[in-house]
């Protein structure tokens, strides 16, 4: 069902928001014995964002507690400031904490960005940025070898498998620019371009040959 962008790690740990993504991914990295011993760590970093973060946390935190894996709390500290995207810093913040926190530097930190977040990804660099590209494979530790899974076959993998997980209602708000492409400038790109996914895909791809 899936394909993914280079070859998983022996060892890594994996950053789980509670978002139908991240918990679709840590599933199907533990999804069996073999798999399961793959998964060194579970982190989930708490943004400050009130209680619908954490409930996200508990979440994350049961899942992990009901099937027997590793979980750890992470709390980025203080708050934007003012005059500053929010996003952006707790985008740096995230990157920066998880980049540094953990002792042993070499375990790879999975995120589960998907085929979906790179369309908007590359939207965001040419409108808004003035280049080309979409999201890389590495941050740092920070890896994403998940981008060729699109959302639509991540809520079917999710309601197959009775994956628990939230969604994050501030996704509808579209004052955050993000979440205005998402909603309004992504559906005019594929209007203007039936094969404007081929574009993104092709972005992905090109670092290395894509396995199953």
């Amino acid at each position: 069902m899936f394909k993914l962008v280079y070859s998983l790690p022996e060892k890594c740990i994996v950053a789980c928001s509670g978002g139908v993504d991240s918990m679709s991914v840590l599933h199907w990295l533990t999804r069996n014995k073999n798999s399961k011993k793959r998964v060194k760590n579970v982190v989930y970093v708490h943004h400050n964002t009130g209680e619908f973060a954490d409930k996200c946390a508990e979440l994350v935190s049961m899942y992990c507690d009901v099937n027997d894996l590793p979980f750890e709390f992470s709390r980025i500290l203080g708050h934007p400031p003012k005059g500053e995207s929010k996003e952006n810093w707790w985008r740096n913040e995230r990157y920066k904490h998880l980049n540094s926190a953990y002792p042993d530097g070499d375990t790879p930190i999975v995120l589960a960005h998907q085929f979906n977040d790179c369309v908007e990804e590359y939207l965001m660099n040419v409108l808004v940025r003035g280049r080309m590209g979409t999201i890389p494979y590495r941050n740092g530790r920070c890896i994403r070898p998940f981008r060729l899974w699109k959302k639509e076959d991540i809520y079917s993998y999710a309601r197959a498998n009775k994956i628990p997980y939230e969604d994050d209602p501030s996704n509808g708000d579209t004052k955050y620019l993000r979440n205005y492409i998402r909603s309004n400038v992504t559906k005019e790109a594929f209007a203007v371009n039936r094969g404007f996914d081929k574009i993104v895909r092709r972005l992905i791809i090109g670092e290395q040959a894509c396995i199953d």
